[in-house]
This record gives C-alpha cells, sequence and structure tokens, in this order.
C-alpha cells in the first residue's frame, strides 16, 4: 500500500479527494494500521504537504472515525 507517496504527488484537491476514496474502497485492516503508521508522522522535507495529509486523513475519517484517531494520538 503507497498511498502517502501518492498523495506527496497530488498538486490539486480534487486528486487527493479522489485518492482518499479509492482508499476507502479497498479499506482493510492490514491496510488501515499501515496506513496509520504512515500518517502519523510527517518528515521535515515533507512540511509543505500537511495541509493535504490534513484533508486525507479528515476525509477517510469520515468513513473511518478510527483512523483520524489513531493518526492524532
Amino acid at each position: 500500500l503507497q498511498i502517502k507517496p501518492q498523495v506527496d504527488k497530488c498538486t490539486e484537491i480534487e486528486q487527493l479527494d479522489t485518492l482518499s476514496k479509492y482508499y476507502i474502497s479497498i479499506n482493510n485492516q492490514e491496510n488501515l494500521e499501515i496506513l496509520i503508521n504512515e500518517f502519523s508522522t510527517i518528515s521535515r522535507v515533507r512540511i509543505n504537504q500537511a495541509s493535504y495529509y490534513a484533508r486525507f486523513v479528515a476525509n477517510v475519517s469520515l468513513v473511518i472515525p478510527e483512523f483520524g484517531e489513531k493518526v492524532s494520538s
């Protein structure tokens, strides 16, 4: 599962929203754990992507509240 690198490549909100919907469609417990680990930290190099990460987390959390809770803790 390589979602975070795809989020890094997003240049428009619409791309990010589509990526969020895609992840929701392939969600399972194993993928959720991987994604939680990926989005729990942000590299200094990627700090400019923080708003995109936040939007992705918010979009997915609308359907999978556990995701947002675990990323933020």
